[in-house]
Parts: C-alpha cells; sequence; structure tokens
C-alpha cells in the first residue's frame, strides 16, 4: 500500500470510529442537491437518466447532525 493510500485509510477509521460514516452515490440514483455535489455534468438522449448521478467522483462523509462533506 503507498504512503497515500496507507494515510487515506487512517484517515477514515478516525473519523468511522467517531461517528462520521462514508457516503457512497450509487450510479443511477435520482440526484439530490441536498445531499449531493455536482461537479459536472453528461449530455443524454435517455429520459430515464435525466437528473441520476452518472459517476460519483469521491465520497462524501456524514454524521449525526448531518453532512460533513457532500459526495
Amino acid at each position: 500500500m503507498a504512503h497515500d493510500e496507507a494515510v487515506q485509510a487512517h484517515v477514515a477509521q478516525v473519523l468511522q470510529r467517531n461517528g462520521i460514516e462514508k457516503v457512497i452515490v450509487p450510479t443511477g440514483v435520482l440526484f439530490d442537491p441536498a445531499s449531493y455535489e455536482a461537479v459536472s455534468t453528461e449530455k443524454t438522449s435517455d429520459p430515464a437518466k435525466i437528473k441520476r448521478v452518472a459517476t460519483t467522483v469521491r465520497p462524501g462523509w456524514k454524521g449525526s447532525t448531518g453532512m460533513v462533506r457532500a459526495a
């Protein structure tokens, strides 16, 4: 494991021990601007994909009082 990956894993463990949970947004779910942060958009001609999550760039984090960082 590279140093950066080890640091990321350690930070994730510390956050989780303190009640902060990682939020992974599944592809295809309805985009919720209150919970997610859009970093880009993709055009589609498929009506079933409009306003849906195409890709998750980074996970979010939430605690008992709400989102710490949006996904």
